[in-house]
């Protein structure tokens, strides 16, 4: 067993068979090949874990295969719901940045003009 490991350690895929295009592209035995850019490195494995699937997991080598918290199943419903919760809690996050950085800009613009 073969996985493609991304820049960033993440598996891309995993397959039975690796093979290389001319322009050096790794292709697995599903017939898709992947930018050489796109991967750090193929490894081989005696095997992966149970529930793995493409970009689920990453790999390091002392630690081996390492879940990926923020993956999400592609294959499940969009739930449009918990997707709105998500962007409000992301826009409630970037809102107080905001208003930090509004006020630390403030208070430096204060202490350069000496007030």
């Amino acid at each position: 067993m073969y996985i493609l490991i991304g820049q960033n350690n993440l598996v891309l895929t995993a397959s039975q068979t690796i093979s290389y295009q001319e322009n050096g592209n790794p292709e697995v035995d599903s017939g898709m090949a992947y930018a050489k850019y796109m991967v750090k490195y193929v490894k081989e494995v005696p095997s992966t874990p149970s529930d793995f699937a493409d970009m689920k997991y990453f790999y390091t080598e002392p630690g081996g295969f390492v879940p990926d918290l923020n993956w999400t199943d592609p294959n499940m419903a969009f739930d449009p719901i918990a997707a709105e919760t998500k962007i409000l809690e992301l826009s409630e996050i970037n809102n107080s940045t905001a208003e930090y950085m509004v006020d630390l800009d403030f208070r430096l613009s204060n202490i350069e003009l000496g007030l």
